[in-house]
Parts: structure tokens; C-alpha cells; sequence
């Protein structure tokens, strides 16, 4: 028997996967393509004259009908419905990108639909999206993404959001001939429409051949998107433009960008077309938008389609249908359209219908920065090892805004836990989110009020994982706000139902001992310590609380041990139980002890201007004062407004006499936030 050699084993199995593996060019392809501001009476004009020679070949080898609505639909409302299959009532856009103008940041519409490049990659199948109104943010499952803020990235007018970038002329330099007359602020829009005429069909050439699916919008003189919010950012528009009349040279050059998008069709390929038309005005919505009815254009081209035949009555809510019929996807029941019909020579089958086919939109927000509550991070820690596994109640929703908060981004984990209320107004997760949100923006009597409503919520109680995980959760957080609000009792009240829901609970057990401080009873912040230091030792936060409550009670000895094991138990050289050792050593006038204690707080972490001043403080007893100014100064240079700082040196230049010092520090003061004080102070001495 002849031995197979490796190479003929590798091809063999190759040959065998790609007879499994059905190839791209087997496979059912649509290509949706978006064409903005194309009058109908201008292209029929141009078409009669054979003008529009590519039209002429979608009319003459394709179908083709006049759009109709109920009612006229601000632009951006439009091409959401064509790319979603949905109203506006349900997919939520009515309006265009905005420009945020307290924070200077463009705004994408919120959609609450699914689109159908979204729809087509949860298929698996390779799908594609490039510039469509509405279609930020792209999940990262779509292939090719080149979101309604790639033009904007290419202008400079979008740092904060990551994401493809396509590139815009800096000057338009023949905008004359684009429109019949000059509106104002049009010169903006006249850019992207001519970059748009570019680099779209450029770009859809190259990534088509590995996609199934590809969505693509042209950018027309009076795009739905630009109205209100990137001409503003831009500079180049003091208030929505008006309407330019589109020009024949304009229509020329949308024609020939259209036969270049018909020219990636292949004998599998369904092109869908969709138009609007800007020369039927119907006046403007109540936010100010433009609205025009239908009477745009809608056309399939492709095989298996009548030549010439004409759609009765399209509508922009029948895209999505058609293109899920020819990909042999199912429909869903939230769809009011239907495939278009009457133009087939053999209709494409339809699946029953599923019940929904949306899925939740992650959308982007910018980083505000990292938190720096301990509490509010030990907190959300706690609730993201509670919702592992996910189960009711965290939802898509509510698990991405806690994602977000623990990312940096607590104004988009409050937009997306309002949302979350709003589809389900008893979520206690959405509550307790709302109430960090509040809490890490300054506002703890509201955010207090989310607490108590996530809590009245769960119950005393609750039934069960992940419930009395996140009771727990919410009653540290509301303890940790009564706490900020003075209002002790509250607290210590709501931290015995932590504990008798989680008895170990350490974070449960700091803040009852806070409170405990807080109410000046340090004795039972001891007892209360030791119990819980005795169930577990490995507590370095907790025995430095110990010690604490010992101080408090007058119990200085007990006090040193339980600093000397907070050091011992912990990973980190615990700074502040060594600066409490250091001032317990200077209270005896045990100097050296005590230095040596602050050097070893230093060397944990030398840029601690606390630490320096009260080093500056020990040696200002001993009455060294070179030591003693050396400190202070290492103090105030990390920290050059710390006004406790500026007064310790004025007191060590007066006890040294030093009047050249005085003058010196009041000098340095100037530029310091400790001017004022030093100021006040040097007024009283001179008139006592």
C-alpha cells in the first residue's frame, strides 16, 4: 500500500472542510443602500434625458415604487425605520445627532431596535455596516463598522468615543454646483456629501467580497445627521441649515456613486435601495427637526426580480422583512412590514416569525475617571460577584451599567439604570446603581432615597442567592450614607440587618464600628472589633479600628497591639498605624520610637504630606528645629496649599526666632492657599 504523504494528508482535509463549509459565493447576499436627499421629480427628469444612466438601468432591470407613510418622519426617524424594520414609536430616534453643548460632546439618538447588520451577525452571518443614520454604537460581532461617526472622527470632531474613521475634504471647493441655491450653514453638509460620494463606494468594494450583508448611506446635501449637531461643532453653523435644492451636476455624481455600489452586485445579490426626498417638505417636528412624507424612492434589484415592475405602496418598515425573506431568516412579530411583493418572478420563502429579534444596545460613554470611594469600589465588587451567574433581577441592562461604574463611567451607568427603571420601575438592582450614581456626584439625600427603595424592595429578608447578596449590598451603601448625612443611630440600625443577614461581613462590621465612634461609644466599637477579630484574625483593616477604640477608651497599651498586628497581618505597610504608633511614642516622649515609626510610614509612602507634617510636629517638640523645618518643607512640597502645614512652620520660625524665616514663609505663602490665615495671624500678634 502506498504511504500518504503529509502534504497529500493536509490538502485531503482541507478539501474535506470546504465540503462541509458552505463558501460566501453560495450564499444569499443583499446589499441595503441609503441614498439621502435624491428628489424623485429631478431624477425622473434626469432619467428621461438620460442623465442618470445607472437609475435608468435600477428602473429598466429592477422595480421600483414611490415611498409612502402615514405621517411625515423627521429624516434620522426615517433611516432608523428603513434599517430596523420598526416605527418610531418603538425604535425611539426622532431626531438627529445632537451637540451636548455644557459638555461640548456629540450626541448619537438612544434606539431601542435592533438593526438588521445586528440581526444578521447574531445569525452568524459576516455582516457590515458603513455610515447608516442611528447605527452607533456597532457591536463588536458586526464586521465591518464604520458607525454614523466615522465622518465625524475624520473631521476632529470626535475624540472620547473609539471607532472607525472615514475622511472629509477640508474645503468643498465646488459647492455652487451641488445646489440650486445656497442655504445657510449648507456648506457643511455640501463636505460630507461630497466625502460621502468618495469614500463610501470606495470602501464598500473593498470589504464586500468577505460579507453577506452590507448596509451603506450616502451623506446628501441636507443628511438627517448634521442639522443641529456637528455643524455646531464644527463652527461652521449658528442654527439648523436650511434646505439646499439639490442640482442636476449633484444627481449626476449621486448616480454615478450608485452605479458603483450596483457594480459589486453578483447573481446572488438583492440590492435594496431606499431614498428620501427633501423637495416634499411638511415642515418641522416639535423639536425643530425638518419632516418630510415618503415620496422618496424604494427599489430591489437583483435575481429573481420582474424587469421594470413596480412596487405597490413600499413602505420604509418593509425593508428589513424583504432582506431577512431573500437571507432565509425569520421575521419578527414586532415588524409591522412585510416583504415586498408583486415584483418576484418566484418569491423568497418566509419563516414563521419569531416573537422578537431585538437585543440590548451596549451604547459607548466617555471615562470620567476612576472612582476613589474605597467603599463605593468594595461595594460594587460585591455586587459583581452576585450577579455571577446572571439571574433575575440583573438584566442586559443593569449588568452594563454596573460595568460601567466600575469602569470609570458613573454618568453612563446612571443614563442606563434610569432606563432600566423606566422598562421596570422595581428593579432594585436599577435602584441601588441610580443611588451610587447620585452618591459618586455629590448628591447622598437622593441617593439615600434609591437605597431605602432598592431595600423596601428586596425586603428584610430576601429568598435566596443572588437577593441577599444584593440586601447586603444595599444596606452598606445606605449605612455608608447615613453615616456621611450624621445620622449615626440609622446607621448602626440598618448595619445589625447587614449583619444578621452576612455575620462575617467585614465591611458591615468597619462601618458599625464607625458608627459606634460616631455616637461616642468606643467600647462597644471594641467589643464589637474583637468579636469579629476573633471569628477572623486576617483583618489588618479591622484590627486598626481595634486600636482606634482602644485610644478612645483611654487604653493606650491595648492600643499599640492592635496597631503592631494591623502591621503584622497586612500585605502593605498599613501608613496610618504607623503614624499612630509614631504619635502613641510621642505622646510618652519617646522621640526615636516615634521617628522611627514615621520613617517607616515614609518609607511606604513617601509623597504623604501628612505624614511629613506630623514628622515636622515630633521634631518641633524635641525643639530641633533643623530637622523640623527640613520636614515641613518636604511636606509643603508635596502639598503646597495645605494651610496646617504653612502655620506648624510659622510656629517653629517664631519658637526658633527666626525673623529671616518669617519673612521667607510669609513669601512663599503668597502663592499659597495659607496666605489669608498667615496673614490674619501675623495682624493679631502685631496688635497685641
Amino acid at each position: 500500500m502506498r504511504r500518504m504523504t503529509p502534504l497529500f494528508l493536509v490538502l485531503l482535509l482541507l478539501a474535506g472542510l470546504s465540503a462541509c463549509l458552505p463558501t460566501l459565493s453560495k450564499q444569499p447576499r443583499v446589499l441595503l443602500i441609503g441614498l439621502d436627499g435624491v428628489s424623485w421629480d429631478l431624477l425622473q427628469a434626469m432619467m428621461k434625458a438620460g442623465e442618470a444612466p445607472h437609475f435608468n438601468q435600477l428602473r429598466e432591470k429592477g422595480a421600483a415604487g414611490t415611498l409612502t407613510g402615514d405621517e411625515p418622519l423627521p429624516p434620522a426617524a426615517f433611516w432608523v425605520s428603513v434599517a430596523t424594520g420598526r416605527p418610531p414609536a418603538e425604535h425611539r430616534v426622532t431626531g438627529p445627532i445632537r451637540l451636548d453643548e455644557q459638555t461640548g460632546r456629540l450626541l448619537a439618538p438612544e434606539r431601542a431596535s435592533s438593526t438588521l447588520w445586528e440581526i444578521a451577525a447574531r445569525r452568524r452571518l459576516p455582516a457590515g455596516v458603513i455610515g447608516w443614520p442611528g447605527s452607533a454604537p456597532v457591536p463588536p460581532d458586526v464586521k465591518v463598522a464604520y458607525d454614523d461617526f466615522a465622518f465625524y472622527r475624520g473631521m476632529g470632531l470626535l475624540a472620547e468615543l473609539a471607532g472607525e474613521a472615514l475622511p472629509v475634504p477640508a474645503h468643498e471647493p465646488d459647492y455652487d454646483s451641488f445646489v440650486g441655491r445656497v442655504p445657510r450653514g449648507g456648506r457643511f453638509s455640501s463636505r460630507l456629501a461630497q466625502a460621502s460620494l468618495q469614500e463610501v463606494p470606495a470602501l464598500a468594494a473593498k470589504v464586500w467580497p468577505r460579507l453577506q450583508l452590507l448596509a451603506v448611506y450616502l451623506d446628501g446635501l441636507n443628511s438627517a445627521r448634521h442639522h443641529a449637531g456637528a455643524a455646531l461643532a464644527a463652527g461652521e453653523a449658528a442654527a439648523a441649515p436650511d434646505f439646499g435644492k439639490p442640482s442636476r451636476w449633484y444627481a449626476r455624481a449621486v448616480d454615478e456613486a450608485l452605479g458603483r455600489l450596483l457594480e459589486l452586485a453578483d447573481s446572488r445579490t438583492l440590492v435594496l435601495i431606499a431614498t428620501d426626498d427633501p423637495s416634499y417638505l411638511a415642515g418641522r417636528t416639535p423639536t425643530g427637526d425638518f419632516a418630510h412624507p415618503g415620496h422618496g424612492i424604494a427599489a430591489l434589484y437583483g435575481p429573481n426580480i420582474i424587469p421594470g415592475s413596480t412596487l405597490e405602496s413600499p413602505r420604509a418598515a418593509d425593508f428589513v422583512p424583504t432582506a431577512l425573506a431573500f437571507l432565509g431568516l425569520p421575521q419578527s412579530a414586532q415588524m409591522p412590514g412585510r416583504p415586498f411583493a408583486n415584483v418576484w418572478k418566484s418569491p423568497p420563502a418566509q419563516l414563521p416569525k419569531v416573537a422578537s429579534l431585538d437585543a440590548f444596545i451596549r451604547r459607548p460613554y466617555a471615562e470620567e475617571g476612576p472612582l476613589h470611594d474605597d467603599g463605593i469600589v468594595r461595594r460594587l465588587q460585591l455586587l459583581q460577584k452576585a450577579a455571577d451567574p446572571p439571574r433575575p433581577p440583573f438584566d442586559d441592562r443593569n449588568l452594563y451599567a454596573l460595568e460601567l461604574l466600575a469602569t470609570g463611567k458613573p454618568q453612563g451607568c446612571r443614563s442606563e439604570a434610569q432606563r432600566d427603571l423606566q422598562e421596570h420601575p422595581d428593579n432594585p438592582v436599577g435602584q441601588y446603581l441610580l443611588g451610587e450614581t447620585l452618591l459618586v456626584h455629590g448628591r447622598p439625600t437622593e441617593a439615600l432615597a434609591q437605597f431605602v427603595a432598592a431595600a423596601g424592595r428586596l425586603g428584610e429578608r430576601p429568598a435566596g442567592e443572588p437577593g441577599l447578596a444584593i440586601r447586603v449590598v444595599v444596606g452598606l451603601a445606605t449605612a455608608a450614607v447615613e453615616m456621611q448625612l450624621k445620622q449615626a443611630s440609622a446607621a448602626a440600625a440598618e448595619l445589625d440587618r447587614v449583619l444578621a443577614l452576612d455575620p462575617g461581613n467585614a465591611a458591615a462590621v468597619a462601618l458599625l464600628a464607625q458608627s459606634h465612634f460616631a455616637l461616642d461609644h468606643p467600647a462597644n466599637a471594641a467589643t464589637l472589633l474583637d468579636r469579629a477579630l476573633r471569628k477572623d484574625p486576617e483583618q489588618p483593616a479591622l484590627w486598626l479600628m481595634l486600636g482606634q477604640a482602644h485610644e478612645r477608651s483611654g487604653n493606650p497599651d491595648a492600643a499599640r497591639e492592635a496597631y503592631r498586628t494591623a502591621i503584622r497581618r497586612a500585605d502593605k505597610p498599613p501608613v496610618e498605624a504607623y503614624r499612630r504608633l509614631g504619635r502613641l511614642a510621642a505622646d510618652r516622649q519617646r522621640w526615636r520610637e516615634a521617628i522611627g515609626y514615621l520613617h517607616e510610614a515614609l518609607d511606604a509612602v513617601p509623597d504623604d504630606p501628612a505624614t511629613w507634617l506630623q514628622l515636622a510636629r515630633v521634631y518641633q517638640r524635641r525643639e530641633d528645629w533643623s530637622e523640623a523645618e527640613d520636614a515641613v518643607e518636604n511636606c509643603l512640597r508635596e502639598d503646597r496649599d495645605f494651610v496646617a502645614a504653612w502655620l506648624t512652620w510659622q510656629e517653629i520660625a517664631q519658637a526658633n526666632g527666626d525673623e529671616e524665616g518669617r519673612a521667607a514663609l510669609l513669601a512663599a505663602a503668597r502663592q499659597s492657599a495659607a496666605l489669608r490665615l498667615l496673614a490674619d495671624r501675623e495682624s493679631a500678634a502685631a496688635a497685641d
